[in-house]
């Protein structure tokens, strides 16, 4: 196993604490294929994170928090130069109504709040009636939290043949991508290459695109000086309305709002 952590030195599952956080800045990285024996709740400042479980790839955008189940075997990947990285780690506990699942979802200032207030209390320093205390709110507000979630979700394929189209559509993100072209270029009809995304992804080549274009969009909008209207040409959309209105129907935000939320979020890191 070969958490971000781990290369650092610091093997969080033989930490004696039930619960405890890990604060730190982190540059450009990508992780191994890893799980933990506990819970974890991540909050990254100044940037985005990508995450893959077996099956699926996720997007943590700005001003996000991504709930991480115990036992998930998941992949790390940090594509920015340089964020602030907030990991909390709670113990199981039938008290709280923890989600199985890996979830995204907004981080509102009280929540970013109290994870922030975790810095205070180090992981190797045995654990205060108060930080218990204060560990036992958290655990509590988590589902309330997590209700919230987004879809930036990708499927992943082992399929021989679909991976291939899907790193063709990826490359040629900026193009006027269809279900035609697209089948054209690899000798099949439209009509098989939507079946084949049912069967093996069990979502459309719409949707599929479309989620795609987001996430690259997310990814573009974190770079400094990002031009609205280039990104949305440079993940194919010629209409500025089009994106804008694709944009917020994933992330709930407007470009250029979003763009704010990670500049305010890079001056406080």
């Amino acid at each position: 196993m070969s958490s971000l952590f781990a290369r650092m030195g610091i093997i969080e599952d033989e930490i004696e604490k039930r619960t405890f956080a890990v604060h730190t800045q982190v540059s450009k990285f990508t992780t191994e294929m890893h799980h933990h024996s506990r819970y974890q709740l991540l909050y990254a400042e100044g940037g985005i994170m990508q995450f893959f479980s077996e099956d699926q790839q996720f997007i943590l955008p700005a001003k996000h928090g991504a709930w991480i189940p115990a036992g998930l075997v998941h992949r790390v990947v940090l594509p920015s130069s340089q964020i602030y990285l907030r990991t909390l780690y709670l113990g199981d506990d039938k008290r709280y109504a923890f989600p199985n699942h890996l979830v995204i979802f907004p981080i509102t200032p009280l929540a970013r709040e109290m994870i922030l207030y975790t810095e205070k209390w180090h992981y190797e320093h045995p654990a205060m009636p108060s930080e218990d205390a204060f560990y036992d709110a958290i655990s509590h507000l988590i589902a309330e939290w997590c209700r919230d979630a987004i879809t930036l979700v990708l499927p992943t394929t082992e399929h021989e043949q679909l991976a291939e189209i899907i790193d063709y559509m990826l490359s040629n993100i900026s193009q006027n991508l269809t279900v035609s072209d697209v089948g054209h270029e690899f000798g099949m009809s439209s009509r098989t290459l939507m079946r084949m995304f049912r069967q093996q992804l069990d979502i459309t080549f719409q949707v599929y695109l479309r989620t795609a274009r987001v996430i690259k969009a997310i990814e573009l909008l974190s770079l400094p000086d990002a031009s609205i209207t280039d990104v949305s040409l440079q993940v194919g959309y010629q209409s500025m309305s089009s994106f804008s209105q694709v944009f917020k129907a994933f992330v709930g935000q407007s470009p250029s709002m979003f763009r704010q939320s990670i500049q305010s979020t890079d001056n406080q890191v």
